[in-house]
């Protein structure tokens, strides 16, 4: 049975954290890892020695990624990476966006499938009745 993990961590939050994430993957079995902003290293780290039971990431403007020496370990796992479309108004995600795609070319490069998208859509004209 395949089920979704969130992971939502602040940034103050130690580098033993991906060791306990780690544990919640063993414990839920096969995912698919989403995370956002500062959890993007736990996010890439936590697939990175359990790729057997992540499914695919979805990373949302991380502001941090896994172990480049790593990278090979993710290259089964469909990554998207999205960042959002004022990245150049700011003087840090600039960087930030060309460390994340240096590592999805190492994926790509180790026969993944990493792919980036750094435009968001745009809103509706209309609002939407359910």
């Amino acid at each position: 049975m395949l089920r979704i993990a969130i992971v939502s961590i602040a940034s103050a939050l130690m580098a033993s954290t991906a060791s306990g994430l780690t544990g919640v993957i063993d414990r839920v079995g096969l995912c698919i890892i989403l995370f956002h902003s500062q959890a993007g290293s736990f996010g890439f780290k936590v697939a990175q020695p359990r790729p057997d039971k992540v499914k695919a990431l979805i990373a949302i403007e991380p502001a941090a990624v896994g172990d480049p020496a790593k990278v090979e370990r993710l290259k089964n796992i469909p990554t998207l990476m999205v960042y959002g479309d004022n990245i150049e108004r700011d003087s840090c995600w600039p960087k930030i966006r060309a460390t994340g795609i240096a590592f999805a070319d190492g994926i790509n490069a180790a026969g993944g499938a990493a792919s980036m998208s750094s435009t968001c859509p745009k809103p509706a004209s209309r609002a939407i009745r359910i």
